[in-house]
């Protein structure tokens, strides 16, 4: 055995050193350094070759596996030469074999002293001087000097220059992807002036085309995709970063700012819309929607994502491998990886809405049409043309209910609720002339609209007879061809009641979830009636829809035609005027005054609960399918009788909330499960709930049911304001604690975004109006004590809704809905001060297995970042394109290197560390590096 090994000094050539880097390090790297690397858990022995003090020691067995200057005393010779295979190595069951030549290499270089050198890649690049050449009139650049020194070295000559043709396609498809036209090929070819080549790059470089070209590249790069990914694969709006790659390389941006901005735009000083735009490059990353999964591990797989693609395209290294485990081969460990994506994982991920200046104008344009509107709504307002009168009935009812008449001549059926029901009205009226009939349905205390629980009902038939004074008992139908009504719920219009039917007829439920008010409906004659000396009528109202489907409380009215010959806009005005009194009368009787309450502690289990100026609270941060909100109020306040939870849309919010989701259910949206009161730690029960809006089925009542697969939604109302009132059981006397709780649980993440919360001491409060606050503030304060303001507010609430003005507004409702809205944007955010997200190393880079908390780093065979500034996004994306760098400057040079020539320097783009290939010329590679840095990263 010893025979060959004595010889090869002679057969290597003695002269020849053994280069570390470019002879011993690759085969280290491919046959011993996973046995005996970095990976302390992965190492034999406890004998590790890729550090010369190690590999110099004494291994476990006491032996020393390489004696510098001594290869016959070196236990690595003996091994690998030896023909035991239970000795040699590597093992035979790694299936890693090494080459004779390999052998003699490893041996002289222990002959040689065993010199270890940095690994190439990971010393900071010099700018070598220009190469030495013979044919010393060929180069035109200096990197043809470096082309050529390879050339001669290799006994190789240039080849020729390729014809005009040939030059000027090459240079279109290079710079803009393109091929030029015949006439832009020939005049090319045909132009003579010296610098015509230059002045061709200069257009390429200058056009549109050339931005798209190479977007197209660093895009690929970024995992750039229109839609989420996994299998629903649905779309996504990322195509403004997309735009903002074309921008950046058309206006030659240098690279450190591209860098910058997309790795932490959003960090910058008054970061700009565009620098925000940019920071989309992580945001590239896919999204599960899927209904069973935890968006919290999906996030972490995301940053996974974004750390490895981070190494490969600014560091050239497989960070990857040391998610798991310290990487096999390069100096990264298993917590330096996690380091790196302390780095990156203090970063919330919101929408942003872009700025457009088209869409801006489209909108303003829009929002002007809406204002002119709003302001012509007052002259819009019918004038009085019908005189309503209201006699006195005697009524009777077929299914038992007791009829009982108000003051003001309604109405109210009490007692049993039957299934069906029939109510008659049989009155007198002197008047003159009747053409139609006016059914109001009311909302009080006790009852109604509708006698069942929600307060609907359904009015299926409605039916006249008229007989004149003189012959009271000689009836005859009145014909009713016409029917309208202030609201009608879908699938049950009013025109419903007129044909008698018992599956159908006219009801008022809101598809919205909100409560049910007064509404009107009135039914017309085929033709007026006249009668000289009045008449007898008799009106019957049937409900045959069963369910309880009955009228609670309502009041009937005889219309004529009234003369009036005062202008129409005074008879206008005076219209509004006493509807609006009206109005402000009737809310103001039910309006509670509310105290909204500022929270002293909030807890929630994942997001952060962020106190506003106003009382509101904000949430921001990661959620999870179940989050609890726990809030802990001190009133001074004695009987309370409800709780007013307002959702409140914000910009921070996806489409602008009020809700956090962002996946799955519909953006912007919230599911509140249950809410719970304690008062002195004793749990107050809430028995009613009522809402300005809600989602089909998911009614605010649901939140209080007990059952937390219900709740209340508000899909279709993001972007607006909601208010739900919880009113309790018994009024809390005297509690000097109040801890409300929350539950947001759904099979995706749905907690609220920003709310604030109020409490009343007001009994009537269940059955106040959910208005919204600023105008119930104003119904409850004295008409003598309201502002200018407060009267403005009431007022232009009231056009908001005043069903006479049903009509006038639906032109404003389409201009509402024709609104441009903004495209949007995926971007990062940096969470705020206080609230930083920890980072874990992961055992085995399991979600799930969390060891120690590691702060944010770089690995320590690089140089290190500033230590005076701290250790963020920022800081890092600066670091990777700083001149200390080794890596970032060399691995660009050489990515573009590739692109032009199909074939990098070093070959694996991916891999600059120990396992990748040694470039081909490493001279031309670092000079290429220092002048890129030197003439400003021009890209």
């Amino acid at each position: 055995m010893l025979a060959p090994t004595m010889l090869l000094p002679c057969a290597l050539g003695a002269a020849k050193p053994v280069d570390f880097n470019h002879d011993v390090r690759p085969i280290l790297a491919a046959t011993c350094l996973k046995c005996h690397g970095l990976d302390e858990g992965a190492r034999k022995s406890k004998l590790r070759l890729d550090m010369r003090d190690a590999a110099t020691g004494p291994a476990k067995s006491g032996k020393h596996a390489i004696v510098p200057g001594k290869p016959d005393q070196s236990e690595l010779v003996r091994r690998i030469f030896s023909k035991d295979p239970d000795e040699v190595m590597p093992l035979a069951s790694s299936h890693l074999v090494l080459g004779n030549s390999q052998k003699r290499v490893l041996r002289e270089w222990i002959a040689q002293g065993a010199r270890y050198d940095t690994h190439w890649a990971f010393v900071a690049p010099r700018q070598p001087a220009l190469a030495d050449v013979r044919q010393k009139d060929w180069p035109r650049n200096p990197i043809d000097y470096f082309v050529l020194a390879k050339l001669e070295a290799q006994g190789l000559h240039p080849s020729t220059e390729a014809d005009r043709y040939t030059l000027v396609r090459r240079l279109y498809l290079d710079l803009i992807g393109l091929p030029p036209t015949p006439r832009e090929a020939d005049a090319f070819v045909n132009d003579s002036a010296p610098d015509a080549y230059e002045r061709l790059v200069d257009k390429l470089l200058a056009s549109p085309h050339y931005g798209e070209r190479w977007a197209r590249r660093w895009l690929d790069l970024a995992r750039y995709a229109d839609t989420n990914g996994f299998e629903k694969d649905r779309p996504r709006s990322i195509w403004p970063y997309r735009d903002w790659v074309i921008n950046a390389l058309n206006a030659d941006m240098p690279f450190d700012e591209f860098t910058v901005e997309q790795l932490a735009g959003d960090m910058l000083p008054n970061a700009t819309a565009p620098q925000k735009i940019a920071t989309g490059f992580h945001r590239n990353t896919m999204l599960n929607e899927e209904g069973g999964i935890d968006p919290l591990e999906y996030r972490f797989r995301a940053t996974v994502d974004r750390i490895n693609t981070t190494g490969t395209v600014w560091l050239g290294l497989t960070v990857r491998c040391a998610q798991c485990h310290t990487h096999k081969y390069d100096p990264i460990t298993q917590k330096e990886y996690y380091r790196l994506m302390a780095l990156l994982n203090n970063a919330d991920e919101p929408e942003m809405d872009v700025p457009e200046d088209k869409i801006a104008a489209e909108r303003a344009a829009t929002e002007a049409k809406i204002a002119r509107l709003d302001a012509d709504l007052p002259r819009k307002f019918p004038p009085d043309e019908v005189k309503w009168e209201t006699p006195p009935a005697t009524v009777s009812t077929a299914g038992g209910s007791t009829p009982e008449m108000s003051a003001d001549g309604s109405w109210r059926f009490v007692g049993p609720s039957p299934q069906r029901d029939a109510y008659t009205f049989d009155f007198e009226s002197d008047t003159q002339s009747v053409d139609r009939i006016r059914l109001e349905v009311l909302k009080d205390d006790a009852v109604g609209p509708g006698r069942t629980p929600h307060g609907n009902f359904v009015l299926t038939g409605i039916s006249i007879s008229i007989a004149l004074k003189d012959a009271p008992d000689q009836f005859r139908p009145l014909k009713l061809v016409k029917a309208m009504a202030d609201f009608s719920q879908e699938g049950f219009p009013v025109e419903h009641a007129l044909d008698g039917a018992p599956r159908n007829g006219w009801a008022v439920g809101p598809l919205d979830g909100t409560r049910i008010t007064d509404h009107a409906a009135t039914f017309f004659f085929d033709k007026p009636v006249s009668l000289p000396h009045g008449a007898r009528y008799v009106v019957k109202l049937d409900q045959q829809y069963g369910k309880e489907r009955t009228i609670g409380h309502l009041r009937l009215s005889l219309g004529s035609p009234m003369r009036d010959d005062r202008s129409l806009d005074v008879r206008r005005s005076e219209a509004l005027d006493r509807a609006l009194a009206a109005w402000e009368k009737r809310e103001s009787a039910r309006a509670v005054k509310w105290t909204v309450l500022r929270p002293d502690e909030m807890h929630s289990s994942m997001p952060n609960l962020t106190l506003l100026d106003d009382n509101s609270v904000l949430a921001s941060g990661d959620i999870t399918k179940s989050e609890t909100y726990d809030l802990t109020f001190h009133p001074d306040l004695h009987g309370i009788t409800a709780v007013r939870l307002e959702a409140l849309p914000d910009d921070s919010l996806p489409h602008h909330g009020p809700g956090m989701v962002y996946y799955e259910g519909p953006l912007g949206d919230f599911f509140l499960s249950e809410i719970s009161l304690q008062a002195d730690g004793k749990q107050a029960k809430f028995d009613k709930a009522f809402q300005s809006f809600a989602a089909a089925g998911f009614p605010a009542s649901k939140a209080i049911d007990g059952d937390p697969q219900t709740g209340w939604r508000i899909d279709g109302g993001q972007g607006k304001p909601h208010v739900a009132v919880f009113s309790l059981a018994e009024p809390v006397a005297d509690a000097r604690e109040l801890k409300l709780r929350m539950l947001f649980e759904r099979y995706h993440a749905a907690p609220l975004g920003h709310f604030r919360i109020s409490v009343t001491t007001d009994p009537r409060a269940a059955d106040s109006s959910a208005l919204p606050s600023e105008v119930e503030e104003a119904l409850a304060t004295p008409a003598t004590d309201r502002s200018d303001s407060q009267r403005d507010k009431l007022f232009r609430y009231f056009l908001s809704m005043a069903p006479e003005l049903a009509e006038a507004r639906k032109e404003i409702d389409r201009l509402r809905e024709s609104i441009p809205q903004p495209p949007t944007t995926l971007v990062m955010k940096e969470r705020p001060q206080g609230h930083a997200r920890p980072t874990y190393v992961h055992h085995r880079g399991e979600f799930l297995q969390k060891e120690e908390q590691v702060e944010g780093g770089v690995p320590a065979f690089l140089p290190p970042m500033p230590k005076d500034v701290p250790a963020s996004r920022l800081t890092f994306a600066r670091w990777l394109v700083s001149s200390d760098n080794p890596l970032t400057a060399r691995v660009t040079a050489n990515r573009q290197w590739q692109a032009f020539f199909g074939r990098g320097i070093v070959r694996t783009l991916e891999d600059f560390g120990y396992q990748g290939e040694p470039p081909t010329n490493k001279e031309l590679l670092d000079w290429l590096a220092v002048e890129f840095m030197k003439l400003g990263r021009s890209m």
